[in-house]
């Protein structure tokens, strides 16, 4: 088995859903890809390995930022009291 199943279940949901919906940033990944003649499974994984990037660089950015992880995974930082918020915006730019 290859990485962590769970992290790779959640990015697969991720891609998924971005594909089910017209008009997002991964739907038009996706169909650019498929137009340069790749396969579904092929876009599939170009999508999911864009959004793992996507994932990665916001990471980065909230521990320069010096927020740092809660227990669950949650992040936790001053600036929201603790109560690890979102509000990432478009990951997938």
């Amino acid at each position: 088995m290859r990485g962590n199943r769970k992290l790779n279940d959640a990015m697969h949901l991720i891609a998924v859903t971005q594909i089910r919906n017209t008009g997002t940033p991964g739907r038009v990944f996706y169909d650019c890809k498929l137009a340069e003649g790749k396969t579904k499974k092929e876009a599939l994984r170009a999508l999911k390995r864009r959004v793992s990037h996507a994932v990665w660089r916001q990471l980065q950015v909230d521990l320069g930022r010096g927020h740092r992880l809660g227990p669950l995974g949650g992040i936790l930082s001053e600036d929201d009291g603790g109560r690890g918020g979102r509000g990432h915006g478009d990951l997938l730019r």
